[in-house]
Order: structure tokens, then C-alpha cells, then sequence
């Protein structure tokens, strides 16, 4: 994608690697329809940081509001990832992907958000093996 710098939107993206006491790792199918390249997707939980938020609020209120969840941030993974995307409108994101590793502490995973359609655990074979993952989950994966 060769689109110039001042037509390019930066988006600041961070997502929660979320476990279970099984080791399973959570993962969400993604509804977008702004970018086609990214619907139907399996992503972790996670979203924008706003304004005047820390990362860490930014996370905890996205897994709130995407699964209904609490969980506690076990640590920063040490692979941040950059993605350009290109909307169904022709705006070009840079998004930068920040991912931490988490536990869960309390509630059962739901679809609560309009841009979430099933969430469900899987055990890291199955994980890595899905073929309608997210681009980047694999390496994320493989760095947990």
C-alpha cells in the first residue's frame, strides 16, 4: 500500500493475550465491515486507547466492553506490531498494536459489543492452527 503520510489516520491499539486455568487462550470473531480485509476474523480482545488513558485502562475498559471480563495484566509482550488497512472508504490506518499477556479474573466471555460476534477458547494448537485468524495472531501467539 503506497499511500502518503498525510492521508494516512495512526490508531493505538492494545489487546489483551487472555488465559484460563486450562491454558486455553481467548479469542474473538471480529465484525468490520469499514475494513473488509479484517471481517469475519479471529483477533484478541481489545481497542483503541482514548484519550487521557493509560494503556493499561484502555485495556481493561476494552475487555470490559467487548466480553463482559475482568482480568488482571500479567505482563507486556515483547512484540509490538505495526498493520496498514485500508477502509472500504479509501482512508488508510497505520494501526500500532500493542499486546499484553492477561489472566482471567472474573466473568464468563460473551459477545457483548456490536463489533464482536462469538468468543471462545481455544488451546494453542487449535489456536495456531485456525485458518481465519487476524494477521499477526500467529506471531503473537508464538511469543506467549
Amino acid at each position: 500500500m503506497n499511500a502518503s503520510v498525510n492521508n494516512v489516520k495512526q490508531i493505538i491499539i492494545v489487546v489483551g493475550l487472555i488465559t484460563n486455568e486450562n491454558g486455553e487462550l481467548l479469542l474473538q470473531r471480529r465484525i468490520d465491515k469499514l475494513i473488509p480485509e479484517a471481517d469475519a476474523k479471529w483477533e484478541f480482545p481489545g481497542g483503541k486507547i482514548e484519550v487521557n488513558e493509560t494503556v493499561e485502562q484502555a485495556l481493561h475498559r476494552e475487555i470490559k466492553e467487548e466480553i463482559d471480563c475482568e482480568v488482571s495484566i500479567t505482563r507486556l509482550l515483547p512484540l509490538v506490531q505495526t498493520k496498514m488497512w485500508r477502509t472500504n472508504e479509501g482512508v488508510d490506518w497505520q494501526v500500532i498494536l500493542i499486546p499484553y499477556e492477561c489472566r482471567l479474573e472474573s466473568g464468563t466471555p460473551v459477545a457483548k459489543d456490536k463489533k464482536v460476534a462469538e468468543v471462545r477458547w481455544f488451546n494453542r494448537d487449535d489456536a495456531l492452527g485456525e485458518s481465519n485468524l487476524l494477521s499477526g495472531v500467529i506471531e503473537l501467539i508464538q511469543v506467549l
